[in-house]
């Protein structure tokens, strides 16, 4: 008995069908935040008594689709509160707002400061330009006076900062002098009559400074500390000035340092003549000419 047994094969055939994936979606909301450039008083000159103020320009992109609403936070990089300079000079200084210069969004003495709100449309782009704010009549050696700060974006709703940037602000001190010769009908150019000449005859003259740093002082004699009278005959005197003795024969240049260097600070220059036997009947005379630099 012959048992057949049927065998069917078979095969299911299958189309490939690959699934579609849609794009993703562009967030409503992603901003980056970019500086502009270094907020910069060019020339801070700490004699003229005004305050400086200059723009911090901060550009916000929204790649997004839709609007995006957040805030602006400004904070502190560097660990100094003030601006830092030459010899380790300060200036102090705040961020206050656009709009409204009496309103501060921040105080790097407490790093703290109030939110800049701002509104960004979808791909779009806006700027925002708070105010570094130096106050005027603050000392300082010349040169650059500088600090870091970063300005982050918060979206509304969200404690947590979408993007930062760094920016500085910084000042350009210049060295600034104003002197005159107290009592003087011309402030630059003054006389001191001595009188009858006689061994130890003393007379003074004040000049008063006010300076933007620590100044130097330089005292040139024509005739090398001498007064000069008829006939090619001199006669010796000495010189001090805040007390210290100028040395005349040479250019003596020397350096203060007035506690408040802008404030005017009034010193006396003494002359007393020196010792001689006799002198030739006439007008003895020197020039000397002072000079006075900011440091």
């Amino acid at each position: 008995m012959t048992s057949i047994r049927i065998l069917t094969v078979c095969a299911a055939g299958y189309a490939v069908i690959t699934p579609a994936f849609a794009a993703p979606d562009r967030p409503a909301c992603d901003v980056t935040i970019q500086e502009l450039g270094e907020a910069k008083v060019n020339h801070y000159n700490a004699l003229d008594g005004g305050d400086y103020l200059e723009p911090i320009r901060l550009r916000l992109r929204n790649k997004g689709d839709g609007t995006c609403v957040g805030a602006v936070k400004i904070s502190r990089i560097t660990g100094s509160p003030e601006l830092i300079g030459p010899h380790g000079g300060k200036l102090t200084y705040t961020i206050v707002a656009e709009n409204d210069l009496g309103r501060v969004v921040y105080d790097p003495a407490t790093n703290i400061g109030s939110l800049i709100p701002v509104s960004i449309p979808g791909r779009a782009t806006t700027e925002i330009s708070p105010r570094l704010f130096v106050s005027g009549s603050q000392p300082g050696r010349a040169g650059r006076y500088a600090a870091t700060l970063e300005a982050s974006f918060v979206p509304a709703g969200n404690n947590l900062a979408a993007d930062a940037a760094q920016f500085t602000v910084s000042a350009q001190v210049t060295p600034s002098v104003q002197a005159n010769f107290v009592g003087s009908t011309n402030p630059q150019h003054a006389h001191l009559d001595l009188g009858e000449l006689a061994p130890n005859k003393q007379g003074s003259i004040s000049l008063q400074i006010r300076t933007s740093s620590e100044y130097q002082i330089s005292f040139q004699s024509e005739n090398r500390g001498n007064l000069k009278g008829p006939a090619e005959t001199f006669i010796p005197y000495s010189m001090t000035y805040a007390g210290r003795l100028i040395d005349l024969s040479r250019t003596d240049e020397q350096q203060f340092n007035p506690a408040d260097p802008v404030r005017p600070q009034t010193n006396f220059i003494n002359v007393v003549v020196g010792q001689f036997q006799r002198a030739r009947s006439g007008t003895y005379v020197d020039q000397v000419t002072i000079t006075i630099s900011a440091l």
